[in-house]
């Protein structure tokens, strides 16, 4: 009798399925981590391979590109701070404030971060038309959420979204330069929140023409 078993055909038909080596979340941790010691120059996919004992192009197949990772990295560090503050239970006012005051804490005790996120500010928002395209990720969907409740709430809509936004990042980033550059004992930091939510609310003020 010829022919293959029939437990032997059933197994070839099978579709085979790969456990990937790597995952996506596992690539970010771990550039999150590279980052955090040694700022963004730790930030490469060389560097990336060599920490998790893996291929270049296992990293590359797992996360994308470099840009993309900076994307991921960015979502993440602007999600953790909107999640410790809780701002979906905050209303606009209080949300925008307490997300501000909530960064400039990290950032004063996370400079190597902090000089990260604003390394890569410049694939964040550099123009009310590139700000349109901020809720289509996750962390920056937070932060445009933010925004709109404190447009909607404080100034009826009388701001558009996206220019109010880009006004919104522009004094936080601001905020993450100087804390890049220089070491503020907590008080400072304090103050230096205070002054930033101060002028957020006069710039979007003076944008909804009061």
């Amino acid at each position: 009798m010829t022919g293959t078993p029939a437990t032997a055909e059933m197994v070839l038909d099978e579709p085979r399925t790969r456990t990937p080596l790597i995952t996506h979340d596992r690539v970010v941790d771990t550039a999150y981590d590279l980052v955090q010691l040694e700022g963004t120059e730790g930030l490469s996919m060389r560097k990336l391979a060599s920490a998790l004992h893996v291929s270049l192009p296992t990293i590359y197949s797992a996360i994308g590109s470099r840009e993309e990772l900076g994307q991921d990295l960015t979502d993440r560090i602007i999600a953790e701070a909107a999640e410790r503050v809780d701002v979906a239970r905050l209303e606009g006012v209080d949300a925008a404030q307490r997300l501000a005051a909530e960064l400039t804490e990290w950032a004063a005790t996370n400079r190597t971060l902090a000089g990260f996120l604003l390394d890569e500010d410049s694939k964040l928002i550099t123009s009310i038309d590139e700000a349109r395209t901020l809720g289509e990720r996750a962390g920056r969907r937070l932060l445009v959420e933010v925004v709109r409740k404190l447009v909607d709430e404080r100034y009826e809509g009388r701001i558009d979204l996206h220019m109010a936004t880009t006004y919104y990042w522009s004094q936080i980033r601001t905020m993450l330069w100087l804390l890049r550059h220089q070491t503020w004992d907590p008080a400072d930091v304090r103050r230096l929140s205070r002054l930033m939510i101060d002028n957020c609310n006069n710039g979007l003020a003076r944008l909804a023409g009061e």
